[in-house]
């Protein structure tokens, strides 16, 4: 099972102790070559050259997620450039990340073009960075970056996959409410709704497709992850509810894991995105997917190879003597990555959870955490293990337990 950058586990259980496994689609072996076609051919719409118009102002929209963004920008400035777009015309967004620094999409493209071609990171606290839109039918006042409601054509691009807060969600979600101002965002980004399902409906992610029909909105590109590699396994392009359809096909396809029980022990095998290492965002991912297939007091072993530096947020928990403290401490400070934090915090006051990678021990005790050293004490902590749940690329697994168990709540 492969985690991290580029490390892997071999599994030594008996195939009788294994109850389930998903390991999820296997990566592309060629994203330029997918993007390019999907969006000559894409669902529901025009090619994509044939959408736009040599004065158009284009934007590209990229979720903190996307893996292999430069690729991307590099074929998608290849058609732009086929249609008569300026380098100037172009204009790249990117939506803060929670987890690690936001890196140049434009390294692929010449040096002449890309020196012209505008990158932007949002930055929702700047008052001048976000204008007015309109009101939602709702009476919500919506504020987009500016760079969206100056273009005439936009590109979102973003990972479809189930988020805590917007369930199973996609391109529109790269654009609302991930480009809007702070205060909007501190009111809709609230804790995950841990009594829904990822494809259940929500408000938020109702007012999402609301904000993308009054933006006008009509093109979109979702990648189906993987584990591994590329980091993606197959690339939707088109009409943004022909893609998203197709998109969540796809993810019930491939992610979907459906279980008759829950298991005493999950293993969970965080991937990180196109070579990089992991996250503690996709790691508080795996950790919530795992939770939903343990039994109440059960195992959750988290195989990733995290770095030993924590965010200001974890730094909180560090001084608290219960989970259930701790998610109390971040709910009422709300650091910018509470809700991953309170994806972990949970799991570990229903479970308990062992990690390998990450800080030191002491510290990692800190956290409610249970420090591995090795993948010899991985194998050692499952020696006798008679029933396991084995998640590849959990972070993007959905688990689905067919009988019920009561979560643990705050």
């Amino acid at each position: 099972m492969p985690f991290g950058a580029s490390s892997s586990w071999l599994c030594s259980l008996d195939a009788s102790s294994i109850m389930a496994s998903q390991t999820g689609p296997a990566p592309l072996a060629d994203l330029s070559t997918a993007i390019a076609s999907a969006c000559r051919m894409p669902c529901d719409f025009p090619a994509l050259g044939e959408a736009l118009i040599p004065d158009d102002r284009v934007v590209i929209v990229l979720n903190h997620r996307v893996p292999c963004r430069e690729v991307i920008v590099k074929e998608l400035w290849q058609i732009l450039a086929e249609r008569g777009i300026a380098p100037a015309q172009l204009t790249i967004i990117d939506a803060p990340s929670l987890s690690k620094p936001s890196t140049d999409p434009r390294s692929l493209l010449p040096a002449g073009i890309a020196s012209e071609v505008q990158w932007q990171i949002h930055q929702p606290a700047d008052p001048n960075g976000s204008g007015y839109l309109g009101s939602s039918l709702g009476g919500e006042r919506i504020y987009l970056s500016r760079a969206l409601l100056d273009a005439d054509f936009i590109i979102p691009v973003a990972t479809v996959e189930a988020d805590p807060v917007h369930g199973l969600c996609g391109a529109i979600h790269a654009i609302f409410p991930a480009l809007t101002n702070l205060e909007s965002l501190q009111r809709l980004n609230k804790a995950s709704h841990e009594e829904l399902h990822a494809e259940d409906e929500r408000p938020i992610r109702q007012l999402a497709e609301e904000v993308a029909g009054m933006l006008g909105l009509q093109f979109s590109i979702e990648l189906v992850p993987a584990a591994g590699g590329t980091g993606v396994a197959q690339v939707l392009a088109g009409q943004p509810d022909a893609v998203h359809r197709l998109g969540r096909q796809a993810i019930r396809e491939h992610w979907l894991l459906n279980v008759d029980r829950r298991s005493e022990t999950v293993v969970a095998a965080v991937t990180g995105q196109a070579g990089e290492p992991c996250t503690w965002e996709d790691v508080s991912r795996a950790a919530q997917n795992a939770r939903r297939l343990v039994i109440n007091g059960g195992r959750v072993v988290l195989l990733t190879d995290l770095s030993a530096e924590l965010t200001e947020g974890w730094e909180l928990v560090r001084d608290c003597t219960q989970p259930r403290d701790a998610i109390r401490r971040v709910k009422t400070v709300q650091p910018v990555d509470e809700i991953s934090i309170d994806q972990m915090l949970r799991t570990a006051d229903f479970a308990t959870v062992y990690l390998l990678g990450g800080p030191e021990g002491d510290i990692l005790e800190e956290l409610f955490l249970h420090p591995l050293a090795s993948l010899k004490e991985v194998d050692r902590l499952l020696e006798g293990t008679t029933d396991c749940i084995l998640l590849g690329g959990a972070q993007y697994v959905r688990g689905k337990a067919r009988q019920a168990q009561t979560h643990v709540e705050e």
